[in-house]
């Protein structure tokens, strides 16, 4: 894996829960770590459901050999040049050549609103 193809500066964080001071838990991203990593547009989907238009777009998140990474954690993307805030949750984990030297992140993107917006 070339270094240079790891262009985006992701977040990798995963759930956990937090309990409050009446005793309620509720559950909230962490930052695991701070990675570098290629984003690629794997799929598109757009569907018509409950009258509403779903939209599905799948992409392959590309970073360096780990084992900590699982399914059920997400990347967070901040520093888009739009300023949009971009969430990526991790579905499956591919070893593309079985030599761990990168891991290879099948996700589905949530795009939210502008950072700064109302």
């Amino acid at each position: 894996m070339r270094a240079g193809s790891l262009n985006r500066r992701l977040h990798l964080q995963q759930i956990s829960s937090v309990v409050d001071a009446d005793g309620f838990t509720s559950e909230t991203w962490a930052d695991l770590d701070v990675v570098w990593a290629s984003i690629n547009p794997v799929q598109g989907i757009e569907g018509y459901q409950a009258a509403q238009t779903q939209e599905r777009i799948t992409h392959q998140v590309t970073i360096r050999w780990r084992t900590d990474v699982s399914a059920h954690m997400r990347f967070l993307y901040a520093e888009t040049p739009a300023g949009i805030l971009r969430i990526f949750l991790i579905h499956a984990m591919l070893d593309p050549d079985e030599a761990h030297r990168e891991l290879a992140c099948m996700c589905e993107e949530f795009v939210t609103t502008q950072v700064g917006a109302t």
